[in-house]
């Protein structure tokens, strides 16, 4: 089997193709500070479209100095017009924005602008590079299946190991039986 697997040629085809020098180079998250906060910032998938854009937003001073009213993020997109995103608090310095905003590939400007009552605003900028479209690749035909075969094979792997393991029961059953009449026959002729 291992003979069998190892001797087979690599997947072939723009679907297996690795990922370009772009996709290897665009950061998947920034980390950085913002006065006496942390603040982390990612955008998934990063394509134009449909993308979560998550932020951590967290007081390095404890106790912390004032709670947080709103987290806002501005994208200006190459080119383009502003936008202005109030993000969704999830959980306690977790937030999240969804949305199709981003819509083309490039160079966007992020700003990032913490309110907190009684101080003042919390910002912080960065370039952000969203990747462009994902290029449609043509998927080959199937010719076999191209389903999960653990619905088939779990099964079938249970009832051979319980046939495998009632055979070895009856081997083991046969050989002490087999043992005991050769010893019991091998007593019977010292008798005689």
């Amino acid at each position: 089997m291992a003979a069998l697997l190892s001797a087979s040629p690599p997947a072939r085809g723009p679907e297996f193709e690795p990922p370009s020098k772009e996709e290897l180079s665009a950061r998947a998250s920034f980390t950085s500070k913002a006065d006496d906060l942390l603040v982390t910032f990612s955008i998934k998938p990063n394509r134009p479209g449909q993308n979560f854009i998550t932020l951590g937003v967290f007081n390095t001073r404890r106790p912390a100095p004032a709670p947080i009213d709103l987290v806002e993020v501005r994208l200006t997109p190459p080119g383009g017009q502003e936008v202005v995103l109030a993000a969704e608090l999830l959980e306690e310095g977790k937030y999240q924005i969804v949305g199709d905003t981003i819509n083309a590939g490039g160079d966007w400007q992020v700003n990032i602008r913490v309110v907190r009552p009684g101080l003042a605003d919390s910002t912080l900028s960065t370039l952000w590079t969203v990747l462009p479209l994902q290029r449609n690749t043509v998927r080959r035909p199937v010719l076999i299946s191209n389903q999960p075969l653990a619905l088939t094979l779990t099964p079938l792997a249970i009832v051979f190991a319980i046939i495998a393991g009632i055979a070895l029961a009856g081997v083991y059953v046969f050989g002490l039986r087999r043992r005991r009449l050769g010893t019991q026959i091998s007593a019977d002729e010292h008798k005689s």
